[in-house]
């Protein structure tokens, strides 16, 4: 799947855009401020309803307007579809192939998007729930029942947390804990599946990256010796003291080890972010092999918090996978990009093709 032509109306800085993007590499420069990061940012809402910056749905409209529009050609084996996002202060409207969607699961399936900015050492230093984004994001396009399980166990944990507070009876709430505990253990054999076949495919590209092993240890958010059907009857009397199950897929996380060490807390900014990206690019690396589709990665100042042979590796790590690359440079930089690699120039908010 890939962006083949991309419409922006009215989105932070962007006032209208029309441009047709390359399959494979492309380059987007500018000074700071002027439109780079809302470029990519337009692309990540086409597949994901969201921002990477702001959850304030207002704060991406431009100034003196009232709403913005994103339109996209979608391009991939199977033929082309239009995606559109819509946003203003009375909400956000997406639309796939003319219809209105009811999920934005809708948009995720239609265009894999992943996003590397310089943020992206928040994966390895924040807490557990970016990481369980991170991985869910992964199952989700590998594993299609993943979603159905995932609703289920989110609706039977939303019941049993609320008789929790509410004082329920025990018979109450375990009428409850067989379903959760049954789509508990559907979504916990799919992340494990999966996280084992992030392992594999980040062994290499950690090594490529970082020259040291690169680990990603898998923990379901409940003990290994003990059913999860168990464990909530265990820990029931605490459970209503928090109003909250303590135990689920919900506290799962995806450690991550480096050279034998936890990198949480211990490795260098530079090497969070060449650590993130290398799961990242596991990632996108099985969504092709899955799929048999590339996704689309966002690329945004790849040589902040490196030095240049990193930064250099980075990228020609990133241009080498099977995959729709935007990447951004400010004027004046050389970055070492394939022949092909299409170039735009954004200044003020107005993007043109570069020859």
């Amino acid at each position: 799947m890939g962006v083949n032509r991309l419409q922006v109306e009215d989105f932070r800085c962007l006032r209208n855009v029309d441009v047709e993007f390359g399959p494979h590499v492309n380059l987007i420069e500018g000074q700071n401020a002027s439109g780079k990061t809302s470029l990519l940012e337009a692309v990540y809402m086409l597949g994901r309803g969201r921002s990477f910056r702001s959850g304030r749905l207002t704060s991406l409209v431009r100034d003196g307007a009232t709403l913005f529009r994103i339109v996209g050609w979608l391009d991939s084996t199977t033929g082309s579809r239009v995606a559109g996002v819509s946003g203003s202060s009375h909400g956000l409207e997406a639309h796939l192939g003319g219809s209105k969607v009811r999920g934005l699961a809708e948009l995720a399936e239609a265009l894999p998007v992943q996003n590397l900015d310089p943020n992206v050492h928040k994966l390895v230093e924040d807490g557990p729930a970016l990481r369980r984004q991170f991985l869910d994001w992964g199952v989700f396009h590998v594993e299609h029942s993943f979603i159905s399980a995932w609703r289920r166990y989110r609706k039977a944990n939303q019941q049993r947390n609320a008789l929790l507070r509410s004082g329920g009876s025990d018979a109450a709430v375990e009428a409850w804990e067989g379903e959760l505990a049954a789509a508990a253990t559907a979504v916990d054999m799919a992340r494990r599946s999966y996280a084992g076949l992030l392992q594999d495919a980040a062994r290499n590209l950690g090594m490529t990256l970082l020259g040291e092993e690169l680990v990603c240890e898998y923990r379901r958010g409940w003990p290994q010796d003990q059913e999860l059907l168990d464990s909530l009857r265990q820990n029931r009397g605490r459970d209503r003291e928090y109003g909250a199950s303590q135990l689920g897929p919900h506290r799962a996380d995806l450690r991550l080890r480096l050279a034998g060490h936890a990198a949480r807390g211990r490795v260098s900014r530079g090497q969070q972010k060449l650590l993130s990206a290398a799961i990242t690019l596991a990632q996108m690396r099985l969504l092709h092999d899955r799929r048999g589709e590339p996704g689309v990665l966002l690329l945004d100042d790849p040589e902040a918090e490196l030095d240049e042979a990193r930064a250099e590796g980075l990228l020609k790590l990133a241009c080498s996978l099977p995959l729709q690359l935007f990447v951004t440079q400010l004027p004046g930089r050389n970055l070492p990009l394939p022949t092909d690699t299409k170039r735009f120039h954004v200044e003020h908010g107005e993007l043109r093709r570069m020859v």
